[in-house]
């Protein structure tokens, strides 16, 4: 582990697609709703409901410096107390003078599970750890005491499911995998060399495991593209609303797995 020392430059290219909704969310992280009650949690409760490559903001302050907002993509915790996260898209003239040992640091990371979260909290910055043969780094920042979290980010929660289907099967008939359902919508993932379906875009929807055939219709809302996936947010249309209203009621609790499926 080398202790702050930053081995890529500014040709840094973000690892992910987002739509103009999904920008606006991150860009104001650190901005919280005075609508909305914060709740006081152990710094390590808080942190387990985000989920690795989760959106990432945060401010980092330097001496005689103003503080420089960046995003990034959340990695994780450590067992030492750390909280991991991917180094930003900034200049190495900024990253030299911003990610000093001791700098102190304010983050907000967003998670999706359920009704959906921020996590807000304050930290120090501790060491860079490159990753070799690739430019970039993970940043490591002590694990915060205490965290607040704003919860409530959607109008309804979302389940984690699970449900094998098919996009398109008309057209494009690509496996897919249903995930984080709701009447509303739901999140569909897609194998990076499958598809690259665009903001705005009709797609059908069809149930893999139904006894009888289930096909849900929605508009592509976001996107955004992991290591080996595209993952679609997707709203549904009004008719398929009462399919899966429907679908809701079905579903069952595996504590095995913990997650829900039909």
């Amino acid at each position: 582990m080398t202790q702050l020392a930053h081995n890529s430059g500014s040709d840094a290219k973000q690892n992910s697609v987002d739509s103009n909704t999904e920008k606006e969310k991150a860009e104001n992280l650190t901005e919280k709703a005075s609508s909305r009650e914060t709740t006081p949690m152990k710094g390590e409760d808080a942190l387990a409901l985000v989920s690795p490559l989760s959106d990432f903001a945060f401010y980092v302050a330097a001496p005689k410096q103003k503080p420089i907002k960046c995003r990034s993509k959340y990695v994780g915790m450590h067992s030492k107390n750390y909280v991991l996260f991917e180094t930003p898209d900034i200049t190495q003239e900024q990253f030299q003078l911003y990610f000093q040992k001791g700098n102190p640091i304010k983050c907000c990371a967003l998670s999706q599970r359920g009704e959906g979260a921020r996590i807000y909290f304050r930290s120090k910055l501790a060491f860079i750890m490159p990753i070799e043969g690739s430019g970039k780094s993970i940043v490591f920042v002590a694990l915060p005491r205490t965290a607040d979290v704003v919860f409530g980010l959607r109008s309804e929660a979302r389940l984690e499911i699970a449900i094998p289907g098919v996009a398109n099967p008309a057209q494009d008939n690509y496996e897919c995998e249903i995930r984080d359902f709701s009447t509303n919508g739901c999140q569909v993932v897609i194998d990076i060399e499958s598809s690259n379906y665009k903001l705005g875009d009709t797609i059908d929807i069809k149930l893999s495991n139904e006894d009888e055939e289930t096909v849900l219709q929605g508009t592509i809302k976001n996107k955004k593209r992991s290591n080996q996936y595209w993952k679609y947010g997707v709203q549904f249309s009004e008719e398929s609303c009462e399919t899966s209203a429907e679908l809701l009621e079905r579903l069952s609790f595996d504590e095995g797995l913990s997650r829900y499926h039909l």
